[in-house]
């Protein structure tokens, strides 16, 4: 009998520019879990020249399984951030049955501390 694959779990995280190095961390810490086909991990870091940012982005976000914001002044400072959110959380009927996790920047340290 043949085992049927599974997709990855899609995860989406949104950071303002100014946190992207706290994203880089963020991520380098899921690597494991995409090494071993579990998570598919997607930012915004991730686009490219020439491409539709404003497209991806929406597409990306909501294709996602889950999607993690990591808050933080700049984040509410920026348009696009505060847009990304909004999107994210009327994706569901109802607030705590949306597929979004927020994070504030400084716990990005601690979930990587208690994951290791």
């Amino acid at each position: 009998m043949q085992q049927k694959q599974q997709r990855p779990t899609a995860l989406f995280s949104v950071c303002a520019p100014s946190d992207l190095q706290g994203l880089e961390r963020w991520e380098a810490h899921l690597h494991p879990l995409e090494q071993a086909g579990a998570l598919s991990v997607w930012s915004a870091h991730h686009l490219q020249a020439g491409t539709d940012r404003g497209k991806l982005l929406h597409d990306h976000l909501d294709q996602a399984d889950l999607i993690v914001l990591l808050l933080s002044a700049d984040f509410f400072a920026d348009d696009e951030c505060c847009s990304l959110m909004e999107r994210a959380l009327a994706r569901a009927p109802h607030p705590f049955a949306s597929p979004s996790c927020c994070l504030p920047r400084d716990a990005v340290t601690c979930v990587h501390t208690v994951a290791i």
